[in-house]
């Protein structure tokens, strides 16, 4: 800025907000919403930023980061879900929230039915 006797200056600063990343977790096959499953979130360079836990509406929410590049991925699933394939990479950029969405598939059950055969007395 440069100032001018007899003149008045303005000076404008414009700050801009820092970006929130939500993680939406649901169940693969029902859609239905799980809670306390927890992700680890890590910047590009490696370095862990935090870890966040999906709450009653499977919503887990990390605010005022840094803009920039973020991996999150599953650290923790309850019973009886399978941990999701691959951590996913985001943008995060300046003014503006990202959500990310991650399903589960539920352990498949395997039950085994034994059935007697009754047999006429001899």
């Amino acid at each position: 800025m440069e100032l001018f006797p007899s003149q008045t200056s303005t000076l404008t600063i414009e700050n801009q907000k820092r970006p929130n990343l939500i993680v939406y977790k649901k169940d693969a096959d029902t859609g239905d919403p799980i809670s306390n499953i927890v992700f680890l979130v890590k910047a590009a360079d490696g370095h862990s930023v935090d870890e966040i836990k999906t709450d009653s509406i499977g919503k887990a929410v990390l605010s005022n980061l840094l803009p920039g590049v973020y991996e999150i991925s599953e650290k923790s699933v309850p019973t009886p879900w399978l941990m999701d394939a691959e951590p996913q990479l985001v943008t995060l950029y300046a003014n503006r929230e990202h959500s990310v969405y991650f399903e589960n598939h539920k352990k498949p059950i395997l039950t085994i039915n034994k059935v007697a055969e009754l047999l006429p007395p001899r």
